[in-house]
């Protein structure tokens, strides 16, 4: 097999329908793949063209009816013309002169001359000190060679330009095809209308501002009023912008200044770099759609048109203070206790300020309000609902990241709170720098919410004692770590029914990260912590789930270094056994839920260099398939917030980050085909205080006895789950704590 660097995959749509063809840089070929119909293809055909072939376009450059094939070969200022023979092979090249004046790039097809036989007009790669922007235009002869090539410069203001995009359309109306080219400045980078006289001449006519590097172009009718638009993928900006065709070869600002990702003005968020461009109609639906290939994110976006010049996308809220909030973690709550799931984000802002949550109350339909903000401390990063004072109304815990100080916010149960109570975890509040975390459980046993917080600094865990009653104890209790603590994760990691955590650390000295497990006594101390082996050593984020359906928490770890994320399953004892790994672009947290309905634990990836959500469905072994492409969700993917927000007995997904400015919440609902947990027909699960799960204990038939129960709604609720025997003494505590809406089983 011929290697290569493979620059370009293109999907042809003449003769070649649904074959594939690929453009292989370093190796000088083009590779033909023929498609079997099934979605399979044959084994590749390789041909010789010039030296770095950069773009490919198909047309029938001799007029026989059979498709042929030409690429720009750049650095050697010609094109290679491959003459088809109407079975997917082709014949030798026919090297075509540039001349050197123009060095060929991305190139369009189009009959420029109007004599009907196919021109080829293209853009030239200036790499000098001073690149001018230039396009060529090569009159076809309708033998699959061509006439010498004409030169366009292109007049703007300022010493440097270069062209790097180009496309071909009636966008005058007056039946010659014009040129559309993309074009980068020093300044702002503009598209260039060049008007077509129908002879092979063109002249400029108008230009207009884009976003940074336009280096895809591409047009239709997207609003279907018999006007051309444009649509631009800006690479560097990490977006399309929609340009609508006013038929006289003008068309609509790009949009106004301050608003990077305003859909209302046809602006839309991809990956990143988004390096080409195409409209197909991709659902049947008789309106066009789009599909950007983002090349640094190794994404592809898709936006599903609306056959008005809109596309559908994530659904996006705002949050935060402007102008910039930072949107970090928080947490999915009924907080108006409406019986629909809210959101509260906390939003870091700008150094050392004063920081805010944001709520926003949803309406059961997988929208929102917008926000209500509630001061908190300063650079707030993560938060966690529960009801701290035992009064059936959730409350808020927030960790702030640079004072020191904890927020606590009771909530008053129509989705406001009372001001932010705050408890220092130093005598001095310092700052605690990096990341910290914060978590809560019962670590007494007391049944009071504690809360656990972790100091980057000064390498310790703090734990605050809750009194039950909203309020927590003082001074706090500190767990020295062996290194600076990044984040926490609670369990009973050895079935003793004390609370355990585990402890994700950073060596700040040049040593691979480390994860610890501290063991609980039940009256809030812990053991001396063990070293959790794993292999990865960038370790941004750990979760926990049963992967292997054996009743055991095993653990995710993501390790960003090497793009993995690894699956170790428990052993019950507090240990962990690494058993394989998933493969996911430049990871940066995980969830673990059950996404399908079925009895198996799924991954949800968040990536944030992509913007991208990828789902991987468990297969109750350890062992997952992951479904590609990812979903965009053009705000970073830095945090996820699990919850049925539109309340179809589904998991959604809620994504928080900031992008070039924006600080959104972006909300991902869930379309599976999956049976619903049964339920009582209220939406809050109400159910009574106490109730009775019948087991015969012991069984001497059976002595291994699984207690299964289901939980309506979707409200994380307290539950406490004992087994007792026939003369009411207590053997054993199962469950004691608050659980989702859902299925649980314990053995």
């Amino acid at each position: 097999m011929a290697t290569g660097l493979c620059k370009m995959f293109k999907i042809m749509r003449s003769g070649l329908a649904r074959d594939h063809l690929l453009v292989r840089i370093l190796s000088n070929d083009i590779s033909v793949l023929l498609g079997n119909g099934d979605g399979n293809f044959q084994d590749f055909v390789s041909y010789a063209v010039g030296a770095q072939p950069w773009f490919i376009i198909a047309g029938d450059f001799n007029r026989d009816g059979n498709a042929d094939l030409a690429t720009s070969n750049r650095d050697v200022h010609s094109l290679s013309v491959l003459l088809g023979n109407g079975d997917g092979t082709f014949n030798n090249p026919i090297v075509v002169s540039t001349s050197q004046d123009i060095n060929p790039r991305i190139m369009v097809s189009g009959d420029f001359n109007e004599d009907n036989i196919p021109d080829i007009a293209l853009v030239h790669d200036d790499y000098s000190a001073n690149p001018q922007a230039k396009c060529g235009v090569l009159l076809g002869n309708g033998d699959g060679t061509f006439a010498t090539i004409s030169v366009i410069n292109i007049s703007v203001t300022g010493t440097s330009s270069k062209a790097i995009a180009i496309t071909a359309g009636d966008f005058n109306n007056d039946g010659h095809l014009d040129l559309g080219a993309g074009v980068e400045l020093t300044g702002a980078d503009m598209i260039i209308i060049l008007k077509g006289i129908g002879t092979g001449g063109f002249t400029q006519l108008t230009n207009f501002g884009v976003g940074s590097k336009p280096f895809a172009l591409t047009n239709a009718d997207l609003d279907k009023d018999n006007n051309l638009d444009l649509i631009v993928a800006n690479s560097w900006s990490n977006r399309i912008t929609i340009h609508m065709g006013k038929g006289d070869g003008t068309f609509s600002n790009e949009i106004p200044d301050g608003n990077l990702f305003d859909r209302q003005h046809g602006v839309y968020r991809t990956g990143d770099l988004p390096r080409w461009i195409t409209v197909a109609d991709l659902n049947n639906d008789q309106k066009f759609d789009l599909v950007t290939a983002d090349e640094l994110s190794s994404s592809v976006s898709i936006m599903i048109g609306n056959g008005d010049s809109t596309f559908v996308v994530t659904p996006r809220y705002s949050v935060g203070t402007p102008p910039q909030a930072f949107p970090m973690d928080g947490s999915a709550g009924d907080f108006d206790k409406d019986g629909d799931l809210d959101l509260a984000i906390a939003n870091w802002g700008s150094p050392n300020d004063t920081g805010v949550v944001s709520v926003l109350l949803g309406q059961g339909d997988g929208s929102f309000l917008p926000k209500m903000d509630f001061t908190v401390g300063i650079n707030p990063i993560n938060g966690i609902a529960r009801d701290f004072n035992k009064d059936g109304t959730l409350d808020l815990a927030v960790g702030n990241s640079s004072d020191s100080v904890v927020s606590v916010l009771l909530g008053r149960g129509d989705g406001s709170f009372d001001p932010a109570a705050a408890y220092s975890i130093e005598p001095n509040p310092q700052s605690l720098s990096y990341n910290p975390d914060i978590d809560v459980s019962d670590f007494d046993a007391d049944g009071n919410w504690d809360l656990a917080v972790v100091h980057f600094n000064e390498l310790y865990v703090a734990i605050l004692f809750g009194n039950g009653d909203g309020t927590f104890r003082k001074p706090v209790t500190k767990i020295t770590t062996p290194h600076s603590p990044l984040r926490i994760i609670i369990g009973d990691y050895n079935n003793d029914q004390n609370k355990d955590f585990l402890l994700q650390t950073v060596d700040l000295f040049g040593g691979s990260d480390q994860l610890y497990y501290f063991q609980g006594n039940g009256t809030g101390g812990f053991e001396t912590p063990l070293l959790i082996n794993i292999p990865g050593l960038e370790i941004v984020n750990t979760a926990t789930g049963d992967f292997n359906d054996d009743d055991i928490i095993d653990l995710a770890v993501v390790d960003n270094e090497n793009l993995s994320i690894y699956i170790l399953f428990g052993n019950g004892d507090g240990s962990f056994s690494y058993i394989n790994g998933v493969s996911a672009h430049e990871p940066i947290n995980v969830l673990p839920l059950n996404l399908n309905g079925d009895p198996y634990t799924d991954l949800v990836i968040g990536s944030t260099p992509g913007s991208e959500v990828t789902l991987c469905i468990g297969n109750g072994d350890g062992t997952f398939i992951k479904l590609d492409p990812g979903y965009g969700t053009e705000n970073g993917a830095y945090f996820m917030i699990p919850g049925d927000f539109n309340a179809d007995s589904r998991i959604d997904m809620a994504v928080t980050g900031g992008i070039n400015g924006e600080s959104v919440v972006s909300v991902l609902l869930n379309t599976s085909n999956m049976t619903g947990i049964p339920s009582d027909g209220d939406p809050k699960g109400n159910m009574s205080e106490t109730f009775v799960l019948g087991q015969n204990y012991p069984n001497p038939f059976n002595p291994r006895t699984t207690i299964p129960f289901d939980l309506p709604g979707r409200e994380a609720r307290y539950v406490r789950l004992s087994i007792y025997n026939i003369l009411g003494q207590e053997i054993k505590e199962l469950v004691n704590g608050h659980l989702l809406g859902g299925r649980y089983r314990y053995t």
